[in-house]
């Protein structure tokens, strides 16, 4: 299999903790995922078996969209529940309308300052690492996109709203920044959903007693939830090769097209129906390989 699982991660598991029960589960020695969720939240974890774990990054990469649960005026020390309360205002006054107006002022391009409580790395070790010490390590704003910041319903204390946002996005600091805007000092996570990945929008997906039973009745790689290594890069323009062409790039050798007008764009490529690779197509015609599946370049290497 090197095809992509879709899994509801369920609550209390860490990522890695999923990712060694499906190991367990398919019997498989390596696996990859497209995207940390922390163990109190739920939802789409996409795990990448054999080839599709070299395409990981473009997951990790991907939009996410999340259905999530705030308590405002509640500050913790995590921004979640696992953390201890630093403080609480009471919020009854707020109406509907401000709320709505300060998360459409945090929608579009923003900056945003990591928590201490992340897995985001510091001298190769994660900032939670550093924050369970007491430390509070110096750290550079990012550059994010919230594409959509809706608010489904407002019943004080608890906030409950949908965001659509670019990679690098921390769910629980932009529910920290709305509340401070809204005079509350902070909010606190209370849920998390992680509705899906980029590009599976309407993707099923399986719990793990569902992987198993799936598998055990060999039923997996025809339910909805297991996606072929290709269906990643739908939104990629594609280029089919002939059999000399695949081969010159399996072997670092330059393949020019006639025509093309996405330079410098990344594109799909093709051998006879199947999905090889990734390249990027340079403004003199030519394409530069960026990633080609293992078992691809060994079989056109073989025949040569």
């Amino acid at each position: 299999m090197n095809g992509i699982i879709l899994i509801n991660k369920p609550y209390f598991y860490s990522s890695f903790k999923t990712l060694s029960y499906v190991r367990n589960i398919l019997s498989v020695p390596k696996l990859g995922h497209g995207g940390t969720l922390d163990p109190l939240a739920v939802g789409m974890l996409p795990i990448c078996l054999g080839e599709s774990r070299k395409f990981c990054s473009h997951l990790l990469d991907a939009d996410k969209h999340y259905t999530v649960t705030a308590r405002l005026g509640l500050v913790t020390t995590t921004g979640d529940l696992e953390g201890d309360v630093l403080s609480e205002t009471g919020c009854d006054s707020l109406r509907l309308l401000d709320i709505e107006a300060a998360a459409s002022s945090l929608s579009g391009p923003i900056e945003q300052l990591p928590p201490m409580y992340s897995a985001l790395k510091y001298n190769g070790k994660p900032l939670y690492e550093y924050a369970r010490q007491g430390l509070d390590v110096k750290r550079k704003s990012r550059a994010v996109e919230i594409k959509k910041f809706k608010i489904i319903s407002w019943q004080s204390p608890y906030l409950r709203c949908e965001v659509h946002c670019s990679k690098g996005t921390y769910i629980r600091t932009l529910l920290d920044t709305l509340g401070n805007k809204l005079g509350v000092g902070g909010a606190t996570l209370t849920y998390l959903r992680r509705d899906w990945v980029s590009p599976f929008i309407k993707s099923s997906m399986l719990t793990l007693e569902e992987l198993d039973y799936f598998f055990s009745n060999d039923k997996l790689l025809s339910c909805g939830a297991y996606i072929a290594l290709e269906k990643l890069f739908v939104k990629y323009n594609r280029i089919d090769l002939g059999y000399t062409e695949a081969c010159n790039l399996a072997f670092g050798k330059v393949v020019m097209l006639d025509s093309y007008n996405g330079i410098n764009r990344e594109v799909a490529l093709f051998l006879e129906s199947d999905f090889i690779g990734l390249a990027t197509v340079l403004p003199t015609g030519c394409l530069k390989v960026k990633k080609l599946r293992q078992s691809v370049t060994d079989r056109l290497c073989a025949r040569n």
